[in-house]
């Protein structure tokens, strides 16, 4: 069973199509709180990004993962200035077990010229993708 609220956890963020870009953000069990262990329901919480650029995760039982981070405090080195990034890649490492997500496909907002990237729904992949680096 999952329990970043023991073991922390890293959120790895990568460009799926080859471009090699990558970032990996340290998620501390310090900033995790069980909302609801009977049904796998975890949020990560760290307002003022003392530990990195998310600052809010929410990790749901049926596969849902909600990640908010942002480059305005602390910066994320990962860029989305490629014409079209076309598939971004994203692994949540808790412990020893890894869950992750592509989002490509149909994409909501892909511009290199705004530096946006916009998908949603992704389903899970039949295989993890593997990332341009290693995280942590």
């Amino acid at each position: 069973m999952i329990n970043p609220v023991a073991n922390g956890a890293f959120l790895h963020v990568f460009n799926n199509a080859g471009s090699g870009d990558s970032a990996c953000f340290p998620l501390p069990a310090a900033g995790w709180v069980a909302t609801n262990p009977n049904k796998a329901v975890y949020r990560y919480s760290d307002p003022t990004f003392a530990d990195g650029p998310c600052n809010r995760v929410t990790i749901k039982r049926a596969g849902r993962l909600r990640a908010k981070c942002q480059s305005t405090v602390q910066p994320i080195p990962y860029s989305l200035d490629e014409a079209m990034q076309g598939s971004v890649g994203v692994n949540l490492t808790i412990g020893p077990a890894t869950y992750c997500a592509v989002f490509g496909g149909t994409i909501a907002s892909d511009s290199g010229a705004t530096g946006h990237f916009r998908a949603s729904q992704a389903p899970a992949p039949t295989s993890c993708p593997t990332p341009p680096a290693s995280c942590p």
